[in-house]
């Protein structure tokens, strides 16, 4: 409704399309990217890895950075956060497993 004249307003599809894409064009990046950050969607500063030492990998710089951020991460080293899925098995050892199991239960079948 038009507050202004009190008339019912009456949008179609191709006004709400032209509106849609007034009002993107409309928002600044200013505040999309202030509304990332308050996400939690945050992107690394390249001033601060310009004060990372040579003697630090991207990988130690990295995991230092998500410590900062999480500290529940100062609890596990940086080695044990890149083998967390080690120990798990993939499809393959799965699908080899169940085959050799029905192998040995034909085996047995036979003797």
């Amino acid at each position: 409704m038009d507050l202004e004249l009190e008339q019912p307003y009456e949008i179609d599809v191709l006004s709400a399309m032209h509106l849609s894409i007034r009002a993107w064009n409309d928002v600044q990046e200013t505040t999309i990217s202030k509304a990332f950050q308050h996400a939690g969607f945050t992107t690394i500063i390249e001033e601060s890895q310009e004060n990372v030492s040579d003697d630090m990998s991207e990988d130690e710089f990295l995991m230092n950075e998500l410590r900062r951020r999480n500290p529940l991460l100062l609890e596990i080293s940086f080695q044990d956060f890149l083998n967390v899925d080690s120990d798990v098995i993939s499809d393959e050892q799965i699908i080899a497993d169940l085959m050799n199991e029905k192998e040995e239960l034909s085996d047995f079948e036979q003797e």
